[in-house]
């Protein structure tokens, strides 16, 4: 819209002085004396002052539009406002935004019409700011537009983590290309952070530098295994002390070890909760340990309950084609909208393992360094589906060359292993990236992002980050919200009026932004009764508003205004 120029006309007001007769008294000739010059009286002024009151929603205010999961200036709030609105609204005083900013240090950036507040939460101070009609903002931090590598001495190109005395590296990283999806996802704004995952294993070295920072509950549903029965159950779901013992917290590491923190290993997600759900117990009297149906099922649930959007299950059987128990679960997670992601199987003649053959669970076999299929991941029968391949090493054991990758081991410790559970938790990893990134997907559609975006490997798809990231972009239906448009600047026209003729010199002030819904003006006038009428013009459209008052005095008058 046009900006709008009103211009009103102003008269001058006069007082009228009587005219004084006097007489004369006693004998005498009577004489007319000279009427004495008596100057009329100049009229009281009266000092007429307050805000114009603009109606909510005029402003899109930054308190409401703030990410603050952006990098920022912690501590620290940027208030919008010229030094006229401050004033107004009470800064200093005890009143208006004086009382949400006392005992704050505050600074002014008169150049850019900000004041900047230290404060101990700066989210909480823009919402109450917000209600008040005053606009802040964060105080953004921004750095050159380079993706930075992972400190992690394991990330491929660093130190290296020693094992068996070498320095070993995660080459698998490089492999699914972890930092050309890490770059795609900061280049739309996202961030490296994952759902919430939860990885139903033989538990965790909840102590361990690489997972400490990255666990935030879980569960053992398995302490001891009794004749093939579990029994106990409690919050303690540190690791199983026979074989496997590590694998839970290696495959925790593979999708969530604290990455960039110059410690151990690199992870697919940078930060993000990870549940570490025990559902492998100790078998007493031997040396073995296993997961039952009933604990795989109650870990089943307590990630649904504990509102997981990604499963990561690296267990299975070969052969079954069913247990109804765990199947009901899973169809519990469905329902949820979870993704379920399974190891295929670590035997290359037995089909799909359970419960990877099921058609809602992602089935994930492995490859090695050469793109090739490991010898001994599961390879798909009649009938079964075999979804993807991510790297899982490989071994001279059954025809291929020893190829295993680095993960994390008890006692903060790192290890070398290869099996399909590995591919099944970098596919986890990913999905939680996805999950996180584009919440609006459902678990059918981050599926068919990580599928459809993997890059051949023989006749099936490998888990590819960057493929897999712009295919969930490209599945992203929902239109990005429209911004509410923000006034670029506003004229305001405050004119007193006696008998609809404007008296006395209008208020006008003019500013490059409108950043707040209250606009302060001044009025100098003769003491008296006056409708004054304001008028705020903006670039997206005009508003109006009038209040009668009089005035013997100086006097605060307020005066709201209405879009026309």
């Amino acid at each position: 819209m046009n900006r709008k120029t009103i211009r009103l006309r102003h008269t001058a007001s006069f007082a009228l002085a009587g005219l004084l007769t006097l007489s004369a008294c006693g004998g005498g000739t009577a004489s007319t004396p000279s009427t004495p010059s008596n100057p009329t009286p100049a009229p009281q002024k009266v000092t007429i002052s307050g805000t114009v009151h603009l109606p909510a929603g005029t402003l899109s205010l930054a308190g409401t539009e703030a990410d603050w999961s952006a990098p920022h200036v912690p501590g620290e709030l940027l208030v919008a406002s010229d030094p006229d609105t401050l004033s107004a609204q009470g800064l200093g005083s005890e009143e208006g935004i004086g009382s949400l900013l006392a005992g704050l240090t505050t600074e002014p950036l008169g150049e850019l019409g900000l004041l900047r507040v230290q404060t101990p939460d700066p989210q909480a101070l823009a919402d109450a700011l917000a209600e008040r009609g005053l606009a802040s903002q964060p105080n953004y931090i921004y750095e050159v537009q380079a993706a930075p590598t992972p400190n992690d001495p394991g990330y491929p190109g660093n130190a290296g983590v020693r094992v068996g005395g070498a320095a070993q590296h995660q080459t698998y990283l490089t492999q699914i290309q972890a930092m050309e999806g890490w770059k795609i996802l900061d280049a739309n704004g996202k961030n490296r952070t994952g759902a919430k995952v939860a990885v139903l294993d033989t538990g965790a070295d909840r102590n361990h530098p690489d997972l400490k920072s990255r666990i935030v509950g879980g569960y053992d549903y398995c302490s001891t295994l009794i004749g093939g029965t579990c029994s106990g159950q409690d919050s303690d779901f540190a690791e199983i002390n026979n074989h496997p013992r590590g694998h839970g917290t290696a495959m925790l590491g593979l999708v969530g070890a604290a990455t960039h923190n110059s410690v151990g290993l690199s992870a697919v997600t940078w930060a993000g909760p990870l549940l570490a759900v025990k559902v492998f117990g100790d078998q007493q009297g031997g040396n073995g340990s296993a997961a039952t149906t009933a604990s795989l099922a109650r870990g089943i649930d307590y990630s649904v309950a504990q509102k997981a959007r990604v499963i990561n299950v690296s267990l299975g059987i070969p052969g079954l084609v069913s247990d109804p128990t765990v199947r009901a679960a899973l169809d519990r997670a469905a329902a949820a909208d979870i993704v379920v992601v399974s190891a295929a199987g670590n035997t290359s003649g037995d089909g799909i393992y359970f419960p990877a053959n099921q058609p809602d669970v992602l089935a994930v076999g492995a490859v090695n360094s050469q793109g090739v299929m490991s010898c001994f991941s599961a390879r798909p029968k009649s009938g079964q589906t075999l979804n993807m391949l991510a790297p899982g090493g490989d071994l001279s054991s059954c025809g291929g060359r020893d190829d295993r990758i680095l993960e994390l081991d008890v006692g903060s410790g790192y290890k070398l292993s290869a099996g399909t559970s590995e591919a099944s938790a970098l596919v986890s990893g990913a999905a939680s990236l996805i999950r996180n990134a584009y919440p609006g997907l459902n678990a059918a559609q981050v599926r068919q992002a990580l599928i459809s975006g993997g890059k051949a490997a023989g006749s099936y798809k490998q888990l590819n980050l960057p493929g897999a990231v712009n295919a969930a972009k490209a599945l992203t239906s929902a239109p990005a919200p429209t911004p509410t448009p923000k006034p670029k600047y506003y004229d305001l026209t405050v004119q007193a009026y006696q008998d609809s003729r404007a008296v006395g010199t209008p208020f006008t002030k003019s500013a490059q932004l409108l950043s707040s819904l209250e606009i302060p003006y001044r009025l100098n006038l003769p003491a008296g009764t006056y409708t004054l009428k304001a008028t705020v013009d903006t670039d997206l459209r005009s508003y109006l508003g009038q209040v009668d008052v009089t005035a013997t005095s100086d006097k605060a008058v307020n005066i709201p205004v209405e879009a026309q």
